[in-house]
């Protein structure tokens, strides 16, 4: 029998009373210590996340992304209602954005300077700089100490009230290296998983991206520790970073990093073949979609390619600097938030590159493109999840995408892939593509933790 009734009163012994005011004085305290910073404050969390999702909402992601990262670095415990608020406002106005009204989203050519927070980039290599240890884990260590954007900007830090002993050379007092560039131990710390900034510096070939890119006269000798005066190019990225955990499309991965940096400057790097295949495409009256981004991510190597092609175009038409281009190079992903990247860094780097939605397994999708681009010189990707799999056989989707994407009248068309060495990229079985050469990472002094060679390469196929 089931007697409805008010519920018995629980009478607590005095020790037992004693206990629970224990208990719970506890629970308010690490609630207090939970939620209320050092200084006292009550994190204004759902402010800095109303503030993220309005930038976000009005297609201003670059500085949803500044404000979600300001708001995290100066109250930790906002960091998940920050992060939360960034995706689902961005993605909520990504998916009722499409074509032009997708692309008119970027912002403006803009410097980090222009954000009056975050992305002024106060840890970019400003002249010479220190490589730091030659051991391997404490130099991504002290990476982490002197270069992330992520850590209280009050703190002492080279760039606010001076510089942490550890950030210096003890010898030559030069601070260390915080950009990503050839012979830079950095590498290593790629993917950078929680970063919303970072700067990749490439090699350029008789100054010829400097009319486009905010140029610097510095790189890295391999005997040297400091920096020697060359030609290069500084390339502003941003990620989504933190405000992404894990997500593979919206931060820079090792394979597109070297991608980058070999095309650039691809014949110093020696993949002479790329500038063949473009130069045979500009000599046939071509300008404009010269290559394809597979899988493009936060568009990279896309924004270097383009550069390069500008690069070539300017010195070959004898023309001004002041002459642009379009949609030099087409970054394509099968992520919207990827592809909202590419554009505001291309954007910001000058770059002349074109965006698409795309899976790279989808024949149809493929030729359809192509039915508007006429076929590319050039093909790019770099660690494409399954793509690069059982490539020996000639039905793979690999080999039917070259097929459709490479121009048919550019007998110099390639495909450059970036890849582990672990997992070869092989020829087809039925010959009617052929491996011209292997790029070791080693060449861009992209060593493994553990000092042996390069866990990357590059391979360029052509046709048979």
């Amino acid at each position: 029998m089931i007697v409805s009734g008010p519920p018995p009163l629980i009478i607590l012994s005095v020790p037992e009373l004693f206990l629970l005011s224990l208990l719970l004085l506890r629970a308010q305290c690490n609630s207090f210590l939970v939620t209320v910073p050092t200084n006292g404050n009550i994190p204004p969390c759902e402010d800095i996340a109303d503030e993220v999702a309005q930038h976000a909402r009005a297609g201003r992601l670059s500085l949803a992304r500044s404000a979600a990262t300001k708001g995290m670095v100066e109250y930790p415990d906002c960091e998940k209602i920050a992060a939360r608020s960034y995706v689902d406002a961005a993605d909520i106005m990504l998916a009722e954005s499409s074509g032009e009204a997708f692309v008119s989203l970027a912002p403006a050519p803009e410097s980090r300077q222009d954000h009056g927070s975050l992305f002024h980039i106060k840890h970019s290599d400003k002249g010479p700089c220190w490589h730091g240890s030659d051991d391997l884990d404490v130099a991504v260590n002290r990476w982490d100490s002197c270069c992330s954007d992520l850590v209280d900007r009050h703190a002492s830090r080279r760039s606010d009230v001076g510089p942490n002993a550890e950030c210096l050379d003890d010898q030559s007092g030069l601070p260390l290296c915080c950009d990503f560039f050839n012979g830079s131990p950095s590498h290593l710390r790629l993917p950078a998983l929680r970063e919303v900034a970072l700067n990749v510096r490439v090699s350029t070939e008789g100054g010829d991206m400097h009319a486009f890119a905010n140029s610097a006269s510095c790189e890295t000798k391999s005997n040297d520790t400091s920096r020697t005066p060359t030609s290069s190019a500084i390339i502003s990225l941003e990620q989504d970073g933190f405000l992404r955990p894990f997500d593979v499309s919206s931060i820079l991965w090792p394979a597109g990093y070297l991608l980058t940096l070999c095309v650039a400057s691809p014949d110093r790097f020696g993949a002479i073949e790329v500038s063949r295949a473009i130069d045979d495409a500009i000599t046939k009256g071509r300008r404009e979609y010269f290559a394809i981004e597979l899988g493009a991510g936060i568009g990279a190597s896309s924004i270097a390619l383009s550069l390069y092609i500008q690069g070539l175009l300017l010195k070959k038409e004898n023309q001004s600097s002041t002459t642009t281009w379009q949609n030099l190079v087409l970054a394509t992903d099968t992520a919207m938030h990827s592809l909202a990247l590419a554009t505001s860094n291309a954007k910001r780097n000058h770059a002349q590159v074109d965006i698409a939605l795309l899976d790279y397994n989808n024949a149809t999708m493929l030729e359809r493109f192509v039915s508007m681009s006429g076929g590319f010189a050039v093909v790019l990707g770099s660690s494409l999840q399954g793509f690069f799999d059982s490539t020996d056989d000639p039905t793979t989707p690999i080999w039917t995408a070259l097929d459709i994407l490479l121009d048919s009248n550019n007998p110099n068309a390639i495909a450059l892939f970036c890849h582990t060495r672990s997992d070869p990229i092989k020829p087809p079985s039925d010959g009617r593509f052929q491996l011209l050469q292997l790029i070791s990472g080693d060449e861009f002094n992209m060593r493994s933790r553990s000092g042996e060679s390069s866990d990357f390469e590059l391979s360029l196929f052509g046709r048979q």
